[in-house]
């Protein structure tokens, strides 16, 4: 996010010098981070480098949907791979494989936390 910031504030004062205005950035509002489950999240890595021989972390903002959640009970986010690695929008796609994977590291964690099998 703060190369996102970082390079849009350098194209607003670029085209403002451009145009010979001036342009000012102040906060208007800001959200404090809320954290993942700790040990939810290390048993997530866990079945994902289980499934897949990999850890792959990826960090969600602070308003993601899945965080009031974890106000009321502690929380994980798992994600699929999808292709070409973007989403929210009609061109996400997951291929099978993938999502079929992804599926098996979710059962994966699921076992971890109930402290059961699924395929007994």
């Amino acid at each position: 996010m703060q190369t996102i910031v970082a390079e849009a504030k350098a194209a607003a004062q670029k085209h403002a010098q451009e145009g010979k205005l001036t342009v000012e950035f102040e906060p208007i509002w800001h959200a404090e981070p809320i954290l993942f489950d700790e040990q939810l999240v290390e048993d997530c890595n866990a079945a994902v480098e289980e499934e897949t021989g990999a850890r792959n972390s990826m960090y969600s903002a602070p308003l993601h949907d899945a965080v009031p959640l974890n106000a009321v009970v502690p929380s994980v986010m798992m994600f699929a791979q999808s292709d070409p690695g973007i989403s929210h929008c009609k061109e996400e796609n997951t291929p099978q494989p993938q999502l079929e994977e992804a599926i098996r590291a979710f059962i994966r964690l699921a076992e971890k936390e109930l402290g059961t099998s699924f395929t007994e």
